[in-house]
């Protein structure tokens, strides 16, 4: 198979969160960064729970359908969400040092979890880590090819953020490596 004529490293970004505008709290984030090739392989990963004082200290949005949503998922994952917290600030510094500048950005549509963490690193006064021209939509980009990332989420782990990100990784490197190959739906 052909590579691409330029490595470009991928990164999805996944966040869970208490409201759904811009200013939502975070109250996780997982990140995975790969290179697209024929055996799906993570280069590396992040992952961390955010405390909440940081949160509501910024006026962050809490709202009440998410809250209740939350309440309405099972135990262990609302439990996951409390293990090894860290502050808001800490886990904003780990995201500028763990992202490469020139990767290419994937989340779950441009208007959630980009918006909502660019509002975050401005209220901390620190600086976005990503080129704004490399920032791409998994949810359009697979919709568009005729695929639903619903097809590829294990329920049991869906709203855990880096499971979130290594599952949408994982579909973007099957898309692009099809594209690559023509079309063929011969990609596991």
């Amino acid at each position: 198979m052909a590579e691409f004529k330029q490595r470009v490293r991928q990164t999805v970004i996944d966040l869970e969160t208490y409201g759904k505008g811009p200013y939502a709290a975070i109250a996780s984030i997982g990140i995975v960064d790969f290179f697209v090739s024929d055996e799906f392989v993570i280069e590396d990963q992040y992952y961390a729970n955010v405390h909440q004082d940081m949160n509501k200290k910024l006026n962050r949005e809490y709202d009440d359908d998410t809250i209740d949503w939350w309440l309405q998922q099972d135990p262990t994952i609302r439990k996951a969400l409390l293990v090894d917290q860290k502050p808001l600030d800490v886990v904003m510094r780990e995201v500028i040092a763990f992202i490469d500048k020139k990767a290419l950005i994937w989340c779950q549509g441009t208007d959630f979890d980009i918006s909502i963490l660019k509002t975050t690193f401005k209220q901390l006064e620190l600086e976005i880590p990503w080129k704004y021209s490399n920032v791409r939509d998994s949810r359009t980009f697979t919709e568009e090819l005729g695929y639903s990332m619903k097809r590829f989420r294990d329920p049991s782990s869906h709203h855990n953020a880096l499971d979130d990100a290594i599952c949408q990784a994982k579909v973007v490197n099957m898309l692009k490596r099809m594209i690559e190959n023509g079309m063929k739906d011969d990609v596991q």
